[in-house]
C-alpha cells in the first residue's frame, strides 16, 4: 500500500467507503422515483422493476447508515481509551506553538 491512498487510516478508509454506498442508495432512490413518477411498469421477465431498485436502495442505505454509525462509536471507543491509557506513546497533550522551556533553551 505505497500508493496515493496508503497512509490514510482505517477510519478515513471505511467513511468513505461508507458515505459512497449510501450516495449511491440515494442516487437509486432517486432513479427509483423517476421510473414511478413517470408510470414505466415492465411486463417482461426480466424487466425494470421500480420497486426492486426502491427495495435495493433502501438496503443500500440502511445498511450503510448503520456502519457509519457503528464506525464512528468505534472509533470514539478508541479515542477514549487511547486518551485514559498512559502507557501509549502519543498520549501526551501537543502543544500548537511550541512549548515555553523550549523557546527559553534556544535562547
Amino acid at each position: 500500500m505505497n500508493g496515493k491512498f496508503g497512509k490514510a487510516s482505517w477510519f478515513a478508509k471505511t467513511m468513505v467507503v461508507l458515505a459512497l454506498a449510501f450516495l449511491l442508495g440515494l442516487g437509486l432512490c432517486g432513479v427509483s422515483f423517476v421510473v414511478a413518477s413517470h408510470g414505466f411498469q415492465s411486463k417482461e421477465e426480466f424487466g425494470v422493476d421500480s420497486i426492486g431498485i426502491a427495495g435495493f436502495s433502501l438496503i443500500v442505505m440502511i445498511l450503510s447508515v448503520l456502519g457509519l454509525i457503528v464506525t464512528i462509536f468505534v472509533r470514539v471507543v478508541t479515542a477514549i481509551s487511547r486518551s485514559l491509557s498512559p502507557n501509549q506513546e502519543g498520549s501526551e497533550p501537543q502543544t500548537l506553538l511550541g512549548d515555553e522551556n523550549d523557546e527559553n533553551k534556544s535562547k
